[in-house]
Parts: C-alpha cells; sequence; structure tokens
C-alpha cells in the first residue's frame, strides 16, 4: 500500500509496464501524495478479494484508488466499479507528464 504523488505514480506505472514486481520505490516515495495504490492481497477467491479491496477503501478516505494487476485477477468488473476503483493494466499506457 502507498499513498503517492502524481510523480510516483507514473513510476508505478511504468514498472507495471515493464512487469517489475515487487515494485520498487525510495522510502519518501511511497507516502507524500493522494494518489493510493494497493499492490498485492492475500484473497483465495473473489469475495475474499473484493472484501480486502472494501476495507482498503475504507482506510483511503481521500484521493483516487489504483490497483496492480496482481490486486484484479480475481475481481470481476462489476466489483471494481462498485468500489470505484481504477485497475492499472500492464499494457496500459503511460502519459508523459
Amino acid at each position: 500500500m502507498a499513498s503517492v504523488t502524481e510523480e510516483v505514480d507514473a513510476k508505478i506505472r511504468e514498472q507495471i509496464a515493464e512487469g517489475v514486481f515487487p515494485i520498487r520505490l525510495s522510502v519518501d516515495e511511497w507516502t507524500g501524495g493522494n494518489v493510493n495504490w494497493l499492490f498485492d492481497k492475500t484473497a483465495l477467491d473473489r469475495a475474499a478479494a473484493a472484501s480486502v479491496v472494501a476495507n482498503f477503501k475504507l482506510l483511503v478516505k481521500e484521493g483516487e484508488l489504483r490497483l496492480h494487476p496482481f490486486v484484479t485477477r480475481l475481481m470481476d468488473k462489476d466489483t471494481l466499479e462498485k468500489l470505484d476503483a481504477k485497475p492499472i493494466s500492464a499494457s496500459e499506457k503511460i502519459d508523459a507528464a
């Protein structure tokens, strides 16, 4: 979990596009912004995955919630929409800031 700036968000997206896992950030990059990331979860099925993300959403009351592709593998599109979470795919184009 991280709450990052837009600049660090771009760095995370680049790493996802390159297939990097775990995500590598410096100590000072993990906090300091309002773009909230969930990188991984422990869940055995879709219901448990949805519960993990829903609880995470409760913790991050401000900012956008973005999910690593590893998190969204067990989740369906309807659940993601209900949770107002944005899945990021490895093939998503990175906008240059």
